[in-house]
């Protein structure tokens, strides 16, 4: 499957995930919420379970995606369709050094892009699936007994949680909204301004080389603090299942059949949005 359809259902699963019931179902940190609240509250009801873990496992993929989208919506779709080829009526002009630019130029590009996916994948809700020892010790927890000892803990545990988990989104929203969109919206810029300076293509290309590599710094920047937003969010879980060694499985380490299966349930995902979109 391409990128720009892995992305573009990215986005679509985002908003399924708040409409489809279904879905949810498959929701890994939804799906242990729901259960530990349900639980808990049998026990204790000093506080609303439900409410608490929410501030500390939801991941606000709504919030993060409007914030990528603020200054061009459409951002994802050029950066996957914005590989460079030689403008019309340069192609018999052109030198062996400019080709050998342009093809390191679009080598990059794909890279940035793979990493750019990525990076939006980090901010969905992982499935069951896509944490490895997930599913085994959430089924313990469902059979678990719980006790005022283990949930006096896991209260006093919360508000570390949660520290951590509002710090994490802060940096991650204010890089968004600043560095990042900046550099992001002059390289692509630059790339949609190519076929714009035709006579001086040696020159363009060594501006967009430029941008793409701040962008890239950018990008790898952001995607080292998503991962440890992404990782709070193991550490919580583990410590709500009182389970260790959960891990995110990325889709590079997934089998074929997994992979087909993910792609599969995008596809699936895409077929209910629109029917979602038929409704409202």
């Amino acid at each position: 499957m391409k990128l720009f359809l892995y992305v573009a259902l990215s986005f679509l699963a985002m908003i399924i995930q708040v409409k489809s019931d279904n879905y949810k179902n498959l929701l890994a940190y939804y799906s242990l919420i729901d259960k530990f609240d349900e639980k808990a509250k049998a026990i204790d009801t000093s506080i609303n379970w439900k409410d608490k873990l929410q501030e500390v496992l939801s991941i606000p993929t709504e919030e993060i995606m409007n914030n990528f989208k603020k200054t061009n919506p459409q951002w994802v779709e050029q950066l996957a369709s914005a590989f460079i080829s030689i403008p019309p009526g340069q192609s018999s002009t052109s030198t062996k050094s400019v080709n050998k630019q342009i093809k390191s130029l679009n080598e990059n590009h794909k890279k940035l892009c793979n990493t750019v996916y990525s990076m939006v994948m980090s901010t969905m809700e992982p499935s069951f699936k896509q944490i490895s020892g997930f599913e085994s010790a959430y089924t313990k927890v469902t059979t678990k007994n719980f006790d005022n000892f283990f949930l006096d803990k896991v209260k006093a545990k919360l508000p570390t949680f949660k520290t951590t988990h509002d710090q994490l989104l802060a940096k991650i929203n204010t890089n968004i909204n600043g560095v990042f969109v900046r550099l992001r919206d002059d390289y692509v810029n630059k790339l949609n301004s190519l076929n714009e300076h035709t006579s001086s293509l040696p020159n363009v290309l060594t501006e967009i080389k430029a941008a793409q590599d701040k962008f890239s710094v950018a990008v790898s920047k952001l995607s080292q603090d998503l991962k440890a937003f992404a990782d709070g969010a193991i550490k919580c879980a583990e410590f709500l299942l009182d389970a260790k060694n959960l891990k995110f499985k990325s889709n590079n380490n997934l089998s074929g059949n997994e992979l087909k299966q993910l792609e599969k349930k995008y596809e699936e995902l895409f077929g209910e949005f629109q029917s979602l979109l038929k409704k409202d």
